[in-house]
């Protein structure tokens, strides 16, 4: 596959002391994002990627592919659309990661985005786990919670949905519904 033929490339260049860079890292994540929906290890893939440029970076190894916010929110796209059991946690693993780097680095290019949030919640979203609609809307919750973060459309429907598939259904996951539209709402007057 190409993808595997891009990782190949940047193995190859950084054995022979031709450094990639976070450009030609991107392409070769963005490469995985392009086989995700044929291949079962692509998610893996990439995230083996992107631990592989933090740890040649901080091994002092190649001081040019320190990866970015989008780095990490092309890896949680993969694992957010690759319907494996496990894609929830690892997708919100994958976001601690980031946020810890970010609070390490204190670089603004690392800083998690929405988008990057998005993706687990619509991991757990997708999910046929149990609780998984609790665990979405805990997630909101935290976000809620953040300075930097600002919930967006996509946020609460993909929170929605997830409350709309959990079971059973109860009066507890309507309240939470109804309240989580009403906060939604509030949200969006409130945008200029």
């Amino acid at each position: 596959a190409a993808a595997e033929r891009c990782e190949q490339i940047l193995h190859a260049m950084q054995q022979h002391g031709i450094r990639p860079n976070l450009s030609s890292f991107k392409a070769t994540l963005m490469a995985w994002r392009q086989v995700a929906s044929d291949c079962s290890y692509s998610p893996f893939r990439a995230q083996r990627l992107l631990e592989w440029m933090i740890r040649l970076y901080d091994n002092g190894e190649n001081d040019s592919c320190l990866p970015d916010s989008d780095c990490f929110a092309t890896c949680l796209q993969i694992w957010s659309r690759s319907g494996h059991d496990e894609a929830p946690q690892r997708a919100e693993a994958l976001l601690v990661t980031n946020e810890r780097l970010y609070e390490r680095m204190q670089l603004e290019s690392l800083r998690p985005r929405v988008t990057a949030f998005n993706a687990v919640l619509a991991a757990w979203a997708r999910s046929n786990q149990d609780r998984a609609s609790e665990r979405a809307a805990g997630i909101l919750t935290f976000m809620q919670s953040l300075p930097n973060v600002v919930p967006d459309p996509a946020s609460y429907c993909t929170v929605l949905s997830a409350l709309s598939r959990s079971q059973p259904r109860s009066e507890a996951t309507a309240y939470k519904a109804t309240a989580l539209l009403q906060l939604a709402l509030a949200q969006a007057k409130q945008q200029p």
